[in-house]
């Protein structure tokens, strides 16, 4: 692909109101499903907290966590 068709591909979609352009992404619905699941979690990006799956208790670290020490990410 070309420059040039990048731009016009870019140009082409922002004329069609598409806030992603991927130019050679040729199913319009798996372009449809992306901006979808943006819009879905929208709400979600600018919380002002860590989601919860995130959260590791500072203890279970300093003990040595059995899951980490056995990947060898942490010394028990």
């Amino acid at each position: 692909m070309e420059p040039e068709d990048l731009v016009d591909a870019a140009l082409a979609g922002f004329d069609a109101g598409e806030t992603v352009t991927i130019p050679s992404l040729a199913d319009e619905s798996a372009r449809k499903a992306l901006q979808a699941a943006r819009i879905a979690m929208a709400s979600s990006l600018s919380r002002r907290d860590v989601a919860p799956r995130y959260l590791v208790p500072a203890a279970s670290l300093r003990a040595g966590d059995v899951s980490l020490a056995a990947a060898g990410s942490a010394t028990p």
